[in-house]
């Protein structure tokens, strides 16, 4: 409870407006759990934040399933639309591109503060 209410506290200093999860069960539980009781903050999903398949339990759900269970990621009906099985299955050329699009995003993401500096305490 504590938690909560400190959480609230830097939101209101500093509002989290965006919650973008992968469309994966875990990931969306995790992602309300950690912010869901929160106002404001506009979430959806974006399957280009799913793992590659690995295990079965990186295959997804069909999205009717996803928004039935979590209606506040699909609420706008922005973000991008997911497909039926949104999830990756692609060839191996297919994830060497992906690897070398992520390693794009981590350099660009190293000349970028790393975090923004706190908020002023509360008086």
């Amino acid at each position: 409870a504590n938690q909560r209410g400190q959480q609230r506290q830097h939101h209101q200093r500093a509002p989290i407006e965006l919650l973008v999860s992968s469309p994966l069960t875990r990931a969306l539980r995790t992602a309300e759990l950690g912010v869901g009781s929160l106002s404001g903050v506009t979430k959806t999903v974006s399957p280009l934040l799913a793992e590659r398949r690995y295990l079965s339990s990186d295959v997804g759900r069909s999205p009717r399933e996803l928004r039935a269970e979590f209606p506040a990621f699909f609420a706008d009906g922005g973000g991008e639309p997911l497909a039926e099985r949104w999830w990756w299955e692609g060839s191996a050329a297919e994830a060497a591109a992906a690897r070398s699009a992520r390693q794009s995003l981590q350099q660009r993401r190293r000349l970028l503060p790393w975090r923004r500096p706190p908020p002023a305490p509360l008086q």
